[in-house]
């Protein structure tokens, strides 16, 4: 008898332990997207929010967007959407977010997410988004201005101006700059600085849209369009944006190029893409500081351009309605389809600490960017980023703050850093990562599984 009931306690403390166990799997660490895919704004209007896993498997509905959806961005932990409103009442320009754990149960749950919801003034027309020392900030074609968003509260903080018809939108450098499209005739990009002191702006190639940058050198790349509908056409061009503020405008190879978009790989290749007209995609390269080569490439461009994990990119076409994944080489791997026209997309590497599009709250450039995998079992890869040659130190503390490992410290050169932490010793439970460069703190938190 005492056996039977030492047995029957036992089977039952399993089955309570596995019960707790499957409820901490599915409301913590389990809440985010734990595989990697695209989050894709699918359509022009009636716009609803994919969620395309890079296994090519089935896709989920989110569920339908505000109108006119255009950019989606990941950033300190949410989903951040614009939406540029109604072309013929102007109502509805406003920026959507949710946390990436609403997003992850809504995926597991195949609903569409609770949106928290920040509006806009009419004919606004809210366009992209970047997230900078705690704020959320927002282009406004519409109204030529730029404004400031607390997500933790849902407020407009401040409101200022900016270049003319401004579009894209990017941190780097301590910076925000800001392409003024002008409609197809502007030539600026706005420089902006977070820290309260005046803009600037810099003339740039017509009709600039597309903006990326070289963490390792602080230079930002420009897409130029250009204007193919004109009377007499205006070729495309590339800026080169340098952290000084000086600049260079590149002409390019093809006379009938008007790129649009742009991104930089982890490899350090630059591509530029066109799809106004015939799609072409070239790629940039710096053989030296000052001099750049520009190489067509035998490839179709597209709506859109993303850096991919493996050094190789993205294309989005709304020609074809697929989104493909090339190698750095130029193959092409995989070919996915997302039901519709990409109107705007982002890649999500499935580790609850990072994206290929995941901006640091501070403009410093001095960030963890991502550990892998993350939540995971014993040892995991941390990448970080350094703009310049620095002291740093990089370690590991539990949940009172107490330091537990030291990761790596001394004088590292800039560019991309990748270093291991094994946790095999450690008992299961989060833990944060500490990077301290230049009086500049980057925290992750870590999640160790046994």
């Amino acid at each position: 008898m005492f056996r039977m009931s030492e047995n029957l306690s036992t089977t039952i403390r399993l089955f309570i332990l596995t019960i707790v166990l499957l409820l901490v799997a599915t409301t913590s660490w389990a809440t985010f997207p734990d595989d990697p895919g695209f989050f894709v704004i699918r359509g022009f209007s009636n716009a609803h929010l994919i969620w395309l896993p890079s296994d090519n498997s089935t896709p989920t509905d989110l569920g339908a967007l505000g109108a006119g959806a255009t950019r989606v961005h990941i950033a300190a932990g949410f989903i951040l959407i614009t939406h540029a409103g109604s072309l013929s009442t102007g109502a509805g320009s406003s920026l959507w977010y949710a946390p990436l754990s609403e997003i992850g149960m809504s995926i597991r749950q195949h609903r569409s997410p609770n949106w928290t919801v920040c509006p806009f003034a009419d004919f606004s027309n809210a366009y992209d988004v970047a997230y900078a020392n705690g704020f959320a900030w927002v282009t406004l074609l519409g109204t030529n201005q730029l404004t400031q968003v607390n997500l933790t509260t849902n407020t407009i903080v401040a409101t200022q101006p900016t270049v003319a018809n401004p579009q894209d939108i990017l941190t780097a450098n301590n910076k925000l700059y800001v392409s003024g499209s002008g409609f197809g005739s502007g030539r600026k990009v706005g420089i902006h600085y977070p820290g309260g002191q005046s803009r600037d702006s810099i003339t740039v190639g017509i009709n600039p849209q597309g903006l990326a940058v070289n963490p390792a050198t602080g230079i930002v790349y420009v897409a130029c369009s250009g204007s193919s509908w004109g009377n007499p056409t205006v070729p495309g061009s590339i800026a080169i944006i340098r952290p000084d503020n000086s600049d260079t405008v590149l002409s390019l190879p093809q006379s009938a190029f008007y790129p649009s978009s742009v991104t930089m790989t982890a490899s350090g290749s630059i591509y530029f893409a066109d799809e106004y007209s015939t799609p072409h995609l070239v790629q940039l390269t710096e053989p030296t500081p000052s001099h750049f080569s520009i190489t067509p490439l035998q490839l179709s461009g597209g709506w859109s351009l993303l850096a991919a994990p493996d050094s190789g990119i993205f294309i989005a076409s709304s020609t074809t309605n697929t989104i493909c994944h090339y190698s750095a080489t130029q193959q092409l791997l995989q070919t996915f389809n997302p039901g519709g026209v990409p109107a705007g997309l982002v890649f999500w590497s499935g580790q609850s600490t990072t994206s290929v599009e995941q901006e640091p709250a501070q403009l410093t450039n001095y960030t963890i960017l991502r550990a892998y995998p993350n939540p995971f079992n014993a040892q995991s890869t941390i990448e970080y980023r350094l703009p310049n040659a620095t002291d740093v130190r990089v370690t590991v503390t539990d949940l009172q703050g107490r330091e537990i490992a030291v990761l790596t410290t001394g004088v590292e050169p800039a560019g991309m850093h990748r270093i291991r932490f094994d946790g095999s010793t450690f008992a299961s439970g989060t833990y944060y990562l500490v990077l301290t460069a230049n009086q500049v703190r980057s925290i992750r938190p870590l999640q160790l599984v046994k």
